[in-house]
């Protein structure tokens, strides 16, 4: 705002005054980078009657974190332009500094190269620091397992260090890589009945548990994708992500059953009812294929889908793919390589998206799974 010249020559102690902003020692109350530019001045060459010139002079101690000064210059007859650049010693050291006053050159002399060009056409790296950071994203790698969660879990059968090695460590029990496989399996083909496969959403509202696992695979494991519920969270807030995510129905127990929403239209299956343990017991607990499942599980189907905190609106749900998922196990498996030794914990509440890798990547590895108290 040109506006802003008017008061050009307001002293800054004026404007510290005025502002009277929170004081700290550690940094300048109003701003901690200055850019300031000299366009040059009366002629002072003969001043009061003798020849008069500049001479720099350094300063002390810098007074913000990091000055840079722009200053109209004339040699010879030809007119140009200095920068110095002032930093505080305890925030950047000397390369850091000279890092950033090349970028700075690399910046303006583009600028005069091309007056029009953007400013974010500007490329600020130089060759080297480019190939540098090309050679750190160079992280691509054939992934030749298996395409979707559920296989990907499956095969960590083939990890365990046998069949009765604990898949869940929960308050001092131990559920056995078999019998987790068998109760997904009987859950998963409960599911498939229900209308659940490829494509379609089962919230998940259970306390962390063996069921909140069983229940979670169990949802991957038949080709749906898994909505988290948080039973604490306002009822209107729930209403919402089950009117949004329309879920087949509502993986529950007795004591979750009546913090549902009201207005949920899904059909909750509450795990520990009688009658649904009695035709759990029914089911085969034989490994689920596409064979069993309503449509084949292909890798760009949605694996679970978790709700964005809301904090810019209403809270908006995100789905992720099975490819993507896969992709970051993968990865993690590579960089972190999990053996027969580790055990990680499952600490995360469900409806954040860090907790995917904790309920998958173990379990995929053959490792147990300790899942902490709610």
């Amino acid at each position: 705002d040109l506006a802003a010249l008017d008061h050009a020559d307001l002293p800054f102690d004026a404007v510290v005054e005025a502002v009277n902003p929170a004081r700290s020692l550690s940094r300048h109350p109003l701003f901690q980078t200055m850019v300031a530019y000299e366009g040059g001045g009366p002629d002072t060459s003969r001043l009061l009657g003798t020849d008069a010139g500049e001479y720099e002079v350094r300063g002390g101690a810098a007074k913000f974190d990091l000055e840079i000064l722009f200053r109209r210059t004339e040699r010879a007859g030809v007119p140009g332009m200095s920068c110095g650049v002032r930093y505080a010693t305890d925030l950047f050291g000397r390369d850091g500094a000279e890092r950033l006053t090349e970028r700075l050159l690399r910046l303006l002399a583009a600028l005069v190269a091309d007056p029009t060009a953007p400013v974010t056409s500007v490329d600020l790296m130089d060759e080297a620091e480019r190939r540098q950071l090309d050679g750190w994203n160079d992280t691509a790698r054939v992934l030749d397992g298996p395409a979707d969660l559920a296989a990907l879990v499956a095969s960590g059968a083939d990890h365990a260090t046998d069949s009765q090695s604990p898949a869940l460590v929960f308050e001092g029990e131990d559920l056995s890589r078999t019998d987790f496989d068998a109760r997904v399996n009987r859950l998963a083909r409960l599911l498939v009945g229900r209308g659940v496969g490829p494509e379609s959403v089962v919230g998940v509202a259970l306390p962390r548990s063996f069921d909140l696992l069983i229940a979670i695979h169990a949802v991957v494991r038949a080709g749906g994708a898994y909505l988290p519920l948080d039973l604490t969270l306002p009822a209107d807030r729930l209403t919402h992500m089950t009117d949004t995510a329309a879920p087949v129905c509502v993986l529950t127990d007795l004591e979750g059953l009546g913090s549902l929403p009201p207005a949920c239209e899904a059909e909750p299956v509450v795990l520990d009812a009688p009658e649904v343990r009695a035709e759990l017991e029914e089911l085969s607990d034989a490994e689920v294929t596409d064979a069993d499942r309503l449509a084949p599980l292909l890798p760009h189907h949605p694996a679970y889908v978790i709700f964005t905190s809301g904090s810019t609106g209403r809270p908006k749900g995100v789905m992720v793919e099975h490819r993507a998922i896969v992709n970051r196990l993968e990865w993690m498996q590579h960089a972190y390589l999990l053996n027969g030794t580790d055990r990680v914990l499952q600490k995360t509440p469900t409806g954040f998206d860090v907790s995917v890798w904790e309920l998958f990547w173990p379990l995929a590895q053959g490792v147990p799974l300790v899942i902490a108290r709610p």
